[in-house]
This record gives C-alpha cells, sequence and structure tokens, in this order.
C-alpha cells in the first residue's frame, strides 16, 4: 500500500496559530485518506459476501491482510517525523470522522473503542460480533509482529481465526485475574500497615532507654519480688 500523502512541513519559524491551522489541515488530510482506503476494503468486502467465494478462507484472509496494512501504513504516518509531535491530533480526527461517519451506518461504536477495533467495525460495518473477533486476530498478529504478507500462514498455523480468538480471550481473562490478585494485595498490604504502625508506636516507650542497666534493674525488681513471696526456711 503506497502513501500518497504529502504533508506540509511544520517549522520552527511558524506562529503558533500558524503551526495549528496546519496541524489540522493535515490531519484532515489524514483522515480523509484512511477513509479512502477503508471504502475499498468496505467495497471488497461485499464483494467477498455477495460472491461464490464467501465460505473461502483465503478471501477473508486477504481481507484482512488489508486491513492490517492499512493499519500499519496509518501508524507509520503517525510516528512520522512530520507527524510524530502532533500525532495525537490526527489520530482524534480520524475517530471523530470514523464515529461519525459510523453513526450515520447505523454503527454504534463505544467510546473506549481501539483504533484498530474501529477500522475493522467500519469495514464489516455493523456485524458486531465479528468485526469484534477479527479485531481480536489482527490485535494478536500486531503482537506478535505480524506482516500483512503472511498473515494469511499466520491464522492457518494458530488454528484458524476462532482459535486466535479463544487464545485472545484466555490472554485478557488472565490479565484480568492477575490485575485482580495485585489489587486485593496492594489493598491488603494498606489496611495492614496503620495497624503495624499502631503497634510501633505502642511499643516505642516501653523500648526507650532499654540498655543494659535498665535489664539489670528490671531483673533485681523481679528476684526481690520472688524473695519476698518464698516461704520461710524454717517451715517443714
Amino acid at each position: 500500500m503506497q502513501n500518497f500523502i504529502t504533508f506540509e512541513t511544520i517549522t520552527t519559524k511558524m506562529s503558533r496559530t500558524q503551526t495549528s491551522e496546519l496541524v489540522d489541515a493535515n490531519s484532515i488530510m489524514f483522515s480523509d485518506w484512511t477513509v479512502q482506503k477503508l471504502d475499498a476494503l468496505s467495497a471488497k468486502r461485499d464483494a467477498w459476501e455477495q460472491g461464490i467465494f464467501k465460505k473461502a478462507n483465503e478471501e477473508l484472509y486477504s481481507l484482512l491482510a488489508d486491513a492490517l496494512d492499512l493499519y500499519y501504513h496509518s501508524e507509520a504516518i503517525i510516528q512520522s517525523v512530520e507527524v510524530k509531535a502532533h500525532g495525537k491530533s490526527y489520530t482524534s480526527k480520524l475517530r471523530v470522522e470514523l464515529s461519525k461517519r459510523l453513526k450515520e451506518l447505523g454503527v454504534k461504536v463505544q467510546n473506549n473503542s481501539t483504533t484498530l477495533t474501529m477500522l475493522v467495525r467500519y469495514v464489516f460495518k455493523s456485524d458486531r460480533k465479528r468485526a469484534h473477533g477479527y479485531s481480536q486476530v489482527l490485535g494478536a498478529a500486531i503482537q506478535d509482529n505480524v506482516q500483512p504478507g503472511n498473515l494469511a500462514i499466520y491464522i492457518t498455523n494458530a488454528g484458524g481465526v476462532e482459535q486466535i480468538k479463544r487464545r485472545m480471550v484466555l490472554s485478557e481473562e488472565a490479565l484480568a485475574k492477575r490485575e485482580q490478585v495485585a489489587n486485593a494485595t496492594n489493598s491488603v498490604k494498606a489496611s495492614v500497615q496503620p495497624i503495624e504502625v499502631a503497634r510501633r508506636l505502642r511499643l516505642t516507650p516501653l523500648l526507650r532507654g532499654v540498655g543494659p542497666d535498665a535489664f539489670q534493674v528490671t531483673q533485681r525488681r523481679r528476684r526481690d519480688a520472688q524473695l519476698s513471696h518464698a516461704p520461710p526456711s524454717s517451715w517443714p
């Protein structure tokens, strides 16, 4: 996938207003470019679903590979020298545009949805369950640094789309449990600490001045007390 976007360079000689205006213009250009690519992918998905290859994994894997390629290119643009300093503005503009268009199509997207999920939802439109599953597959591929050209082999070797989905669900559950254990441990530590501090504060006055002399005095007092209660030696 070639990158046909040529951004105007932001220089240090520009005023804050000029920089803001240029960032806004470039981010709109980036958003429009991404949406155009998504429209092409969506048309390809329509052709796949309506054609004789509807159940062919090869066509599905090719479509997912194109979606992964688009994601990588979008991330590369955001991380590029021309954009990186203002990357959040570009991502924000894209998410706003995607949310707007998806809403027009009757597709609901949560505010906390990842950009990857939004891209996949745009391609697969209203099929939420399937789109979520495909975004999990692409998320796994991104974690494993899989390139688009190798995605079909990656999915096949992993046991297929459903197997990868199950693996990702298990990973998410394990992460959630780990966070629960960590939170519980921190909670216990937080509750025990005040008790330990109080205990030390109560003992501090007793421990002050305890040295060899104080120890000897204590031992002598105990010995005297024992002698005072001892029976007379003349007792039978």
